[in-house]
């Protein structure tokens, strides 16, 4: 999230010096058309992403937690506590063959590009801008843990947890780089970047916990949920940062507003609880509207993607095995 007015008010960079000795201002097409972190819109789509990937794997958690729940109340079969087992990227087993993380192959696809993005804008605007190799960093610690997992799917010989792992380094290596970003910069946008950095360290916390404790759906959700809300602040950041010309600039001398960006730092999370609990009732609304039937095929298909068989449901076998998941 970079750059902004040191001091004095927060303005949209479209005319700060900065940007126009990155060659923000250039007549170049190609320019045009790369998403600059320092501007609303270069805060806004990665903020997007993130937002999304909270989302999706909040369903994803609450949907196996539910389903194993009502499994072991219909089949009377197991306990549901240890019939979870949640992953970092959800699995989908197709063609009968092997496991498919598509939210996995989503986070490649999108840092890849991100990364070339990047790496052009390094070189077009005819010098070397340090700023844009810290994004480059982030988008390539995000790949790899992305890639890692996606070589786990194919029964590549990684360490397990290696996906975790890579993860947290990819969190730790983007706080580190938005401390670095706070230095010379105006008390609201020192404060914003910090936040981030918080929330950084914060997912990576929830990460090592949940690498440790698979089965604990409290844990798996704060790692969701902090993805939720880093995504929101990246958003509602970019509004402060670079707010577009109907809205009012932020002045950074004012004491008020600092305080008004905690408050909303605040509501973001509480927006992320609020929505988990509507997104966990529709969910259980669902789930309960599904017979036995329904819920067995659910649960085999989760065996499907460790064994690449059909089992049958065992009376002294967890409905999700100890194996699913590592993919």
């Amino acid at each position: 999230m970079d750059p902004s007015i040191g001091k004095g008010p927060v303005t949209n960079n479209a005319t700060h010096p900065e940007a126009i000795g990155r060659g923000g201002l250039s007549h170049s097409a190609l320019e045009a058309m790369l998403v600059d972190p320092g501007t609303l819109h270069g805060h806004v789509i990665p903020g997007l992403l993130f937002m999304f990937f909270g989302l999706f794997w909040t369903y994803s958690i609450l949907h196996k937690y539910h389903v194993a729940r009502r499994g072991a109340i219909l089949l009377g079969k197991g306990s549901y506590k240890s019939s979870t087992k949640n992953t970092l990227f959800s699995t989908y087993y197709a063609c009968h063959c092997t496991n498919v993380s598509l939210d996995a192959y989503f986070m490649l696809t999108c840092t890849s590009l991100g990364f070339i993005g990047e790496f052009i804008a390094v070189f077009i605007g005819g010098e070397f801008v340090v700023a844009n190799t810290h994004h480059m960093c982030m988008y390539f610690f995000y790949g790899l843990a992305a890639f890692i997992h996606i070589l786990m799917c194919y029964k590549h010989p990684i360490p397990v947890n290696s996906d975790y792992a890579a993860m947290i380094v990819a969190f730790i290596v983007e706080a580190l780089l938005f401390q670095g970003h706070i230095d010379g910069r105006g008390p609201i946008n020192a404060k914003i970047h910090m936040l981030l950095v918080y929330t950084c360290m914060v997912t990576a916390g929830f990460l090592v916990l949940e690498m440790a404790a698979r089965r604990n759906v409290l844990v798996s959700l704060g790692r969701a949920s902090s993805f939720l809300v880093q995504g929101q602040w990246f958003c509602t950041g970019g509004f402060i940062l670079y707010p577009p010309s109907f809205m009012p600039t932020w002045d950074d001398n004012s004491r008020p507003q600092m305080a008004l960006v905690t408050t909303l730092f605040a509501v973001n999370i509480a927006l992320a609880i609020i929505g988990t609990l509507m997104m966990d009732y529709f969910i259980v609304l669902r789930v309960n509207c599904m017979d036995a039937h329904t819920i067995s095929r659910i649960l085999n298909k989760s065996d499907m993607r460790s064994h690449n068989s059909l089992p049958n449901i065992d009376p002294g076998k967890p409905l999700i095995s100890d194996s699913d998941g590592e993919c």
